[in-house]
């Protein structure tokens, strides 16, 4: 990397949240889910997953160069 004036070279990879484990019974975006009236209210439901944000899978790629 000399000629093009390149002294370090560092490539990298982050990933978030790669894989979600669950029953096999389960088929929601996110097991985590959220309850339809408090956690011990009398409508509550844990896992319901109606209306609630699937996880995130986060895929960063970068490329550090001095010169």
């Amino acid at each position: 990397m000399q000629p093009l004036g390149v002294r370090d070279l560092r490539l990298y990879m982050s990933v978030s949240n790669p894989f979600m484990f669950t029953r096999s019974d389960f088929h929601g975006y996110n097991p985590e889910g959220y309850t339809t009236a408090g956690i011990s209210g009398i409508g509550s439901m844990p896992g319901l997953n109606a209306g609630s944000e699937p996880i995130n899978r986060t895929i960063a790629f970068g490329i550090n160069m001095n010169f």
